[in-house]
């Protein structure tokens, strides 16, 4: 498959006429179509008039609405004129729901729409600019109403916690907002992974250092996380399952009796190797998530995270992989992924309100995570399953396992050029979400700055501006047309179209691929 162009159409499945085209988020879109299906609306990234009054940009205040929550809108408008207007419309899933006109005289447009009652719906709210009869400019905007994220997670990150001032917190929530992420993993942001609260619940440290001895402040993640509930987030405090330092025995863990082994007889200990020497530890012992007494020891350590006033929601569960057989003390052969449900289970008895997600490491696991309380499937890509065809195929058979729940990957696009600056390659960031979008997933890759490799602090390689704005387009489309993507009664089908270098999915290099799904009476088709 070649190329960076997504493209949708959608057509009743009565309906004989050729499919009418919903949206392209990465080229100009076309003039309004006329027709019981007008999609006019999905104008994200239209072409600019030749007018120099355009819209600069448009923002929501939150990123996720509860059902009778209202919408405040903002738009920034370059050089207004009087007699400007903004038309405002509404569609939920194609379906024109409200319209109203908004006076564009000023530098900035704000108004607030409530949405229908429903839950869990997406809208795409259209924006036209216009002099009269004149049209200046159009785009438009996404807006999930949803109770819950767990439904349509779209999953960002943070990963610095240094002393920042409140206006760089709330610059880098606002653009976390734009793109309608509805959960945050706060990566690295704990003191050491057995004891992650530095101090105590009653009087938690203002300050430490994280693994990679980079200073942490107290101040700085629970701004992140109070910014977070603002917005509509929730904020997911991360950990491994089974991570120690070697010093954890000074803290009242049983390094030896609790540990994995990479033998029978006890030779040498399943332990993380080469962090660098720069760090608080070169290693991490791990320990077995099957044995009761390094769960309800962990599980303690996390109540303190909960009762030390950050407001976390959850925790976000990590692994590092498929280690091949390790043992217990005792000498036995243990089953990892029966040790990651039995931790899961007991940190939602611990703490029945809090979520729960688990990476699944090139799906190690994932049928044994998948049916416990995890909110949704998260799946970390490697090596052996990071074509596009391994994307759908996983997506697909973690939805059927999990019994529908929603999908979440990690897919480290350029991953070989991150450790050198640079940039993204736009085409195949864009194609990466196609796929993923178009087969039911999310895809956790933005936060502070785009994720180039599993280290998430890492920042080597930069947006271009044209990505940041094909994104916002993306994520705009991803949230707005959330019930066609990704919602109930959604199946996938053959789609055979005629024309050059289309067939139907699996995808070739060459040729543009199609996929068919339908929901209702609508039918979808993905190029």
């Amino acid at each position: 498959m070649v190329g960076a162009g997504y493209s949708h159409f959608l057509i009743p499945q009565s309906y004989p006429s050729p499919p009418v085209r919903m949206f392209n988020p990465f080229v100009s879109a076309p003039r309004p179509l006329a027709g019981r299906l007008l999609v006019a609306l999905l104008l994200a990234g239209a072409a600019r008039s030749a007018a120099a009054q355009y819209i600069i940009s448009s923002q929501t205040d939150k990123a996720r609405y509860a059902p009778g929550q209202a919408v405040a809108f903002n738009v920034a408008i370059d050089t207004p004129q009087s007699g400007q207007t903004l038309l405002v419309k509404y569609y939920q899933a194609g379906t024109l729901v409200g319209q109203q006109t908004v006076p564009a005289t000023s530098a900035t447009a704000n108004w607030s729409w409530t949405p229908p009652a429903a839950d869990y719906q997406g809208y795409l709210v259209g924006l036209t600019l216009q002099s009269g009869s004149t049209v200046l400019d159009q785009t438009a905007i996404g807006v999930d109403v949803s109770s819950s994220w767990a439904k349509f997670p779209r999953y960002g990150f943070l990963s610095s916690y240094g002393q920042l001032s409140s206006g760089a917190m709330d610059a880098t929530m606002q653009q976390l907002t734009r793109y309608h992420l509805n959960g945050l993993q706060f990566y690295d942001w704990m003191d050491q992974h057995h004891k992650p609260l530095a101090g105590t619940p009653a009087a938690p440290a203002a300050q430490w250092n994280d693994l990679a001895n980079r200073p942490t402040y107290y101040a700085t993640v629970k701004g992140y996380v109070d910014r977070a509930h603002a917005s509509g987030m929730n904020a997911m405090f991360y950990n491994l399952l089974y991570g120690a330092y070697p010093t954890a025995g000074n803290d009242g863990v049983n390094l030896t009796n609790w540990g994995l082994y990479t033998d029978a007889n006890r030779a040498a200990r399943y332990t993380i190797t080469g962090l660098p020497s720069s760090w608080e530890a070169t290693t991490i012992p791990l320990e077995d998530p099957n044995n009761a007494d390094w769960r309800t020891y962990l599980l303690a350590q996390h109540g303190n995270v909960y009762d030390a006033g950050f407001g976390f929601d959850g925790w976000h569960v990590d692994q590092i992989g498929d280690p091949g057989t390790v043992y217990n003390y005792a000498g036995q052969a243990v089953s990892l992924p029966q040790g990651f449900a039995s931790m899961l289970t007991g940190a939602k008895t611990a703490r029945p309100t809090k979520a729960l997600v688990m990476n699944a490491v090139d799906n190690f696991g994932q049928a044994q995570i998948a049916p416990t309380p995890v909110d949704f499937v998260y799946t970390e890509m490697w090596t052996n399953n990071e074509g596009y065809a391994n994307i759908a195929s996983t997506l697909q058979a973690n939805e059927a396992t999990s019994g529908g729940k929603r999908n979440v990957m990690a897919a480290y696009v350029n991953r070989g050029k991150s450790n050198s600056t640079g940039y993204f390659n736009d085409a195949s960031v864009l194609m990466t979400d196609a796929v993923m979008f178009a087969f039911g997933g999310s895809h956790i890759e933005l936060g502070e700055h785009l994720l180039g490799n599993e280290y998430f602090p890492n920042s080597n390689l930069a947006m271009s501006a044209r990505l940041q704005q094909n994104l916002t387009s993306y994520y705009d489309f991803l949230t707005g047309y959330e019930n066609l993507l990704r919602g109930d009664g959604r199946t996938f089908n053959t789609v055979a179209l005629t024309g050059t270098n289309v067939q139907a999915w699996p995808p070739v290099q060459g040729k543009i691929a199609s996929v068919g799904t339908t929901v209702g009476s609508r039918r979808i088709f993905h190029l």
